[in-house]
């Protein structure tokens, strides 16, 4: 019978095993590429790691990181410039599915409106960025 010291031991191999094969991928980059390492999202989906461009014209890499709910924001490429008139900036993400929106502008809200970004509910699930 494996007891619960036994199964955090094999977690603690598996995630070492998980994380020695995460740096070999990213030594595989190009040397124009950077290694993004995988990540899991809050209902449990494991997102491969990838190389990404180290630079893109106009624009700067923000880096994945856990909101202060604990939630995962996968990285993204935001423009340095100003939105052009009448427009905001709805960066990359992935929708419930784990499809990949890449960034936009996208027009802004009436009057009396607001953008709220697209984020995970309380549950988990992906809510689409809308006016309100």
């Amino acid at each position: 019978m494996v007891n619960n010291s036994m199964k955090a031991a094999i977690a603690a191999l598996f995630f070492s095993i998980l994380i020695s094969t995460q740096a070999a991928k990213g030594a595989e980059c190009d040397p124009d590429r950077v290694w993004v390492p995988g990540h899991k999202t809050i209902n449990g989906v494991w997102v491969e790691g990838w190389c990404r461009p180290t630079a893109k014209t106009g624009y700067v890499w923000v880096s994945g990181h856990r909101a202060d709910n604990g939630v995962w924001l996968s990285g993204y490429w935001m423009p340095v410039n100003p939105a052009p008139r009448g427009k905001n900036w709805v960066p990359g993400h992935r929708t419930a599915n784990g499809r990949w929106v890449p960034g936009h502008y996208r027009g802004r809200c009436g009057p009396g409106k607001h953008w709220v970004s697209g984020h995970r509910g309380r549950r988990g699930r992906w809510i689409s960025g809308h006016c309100r």
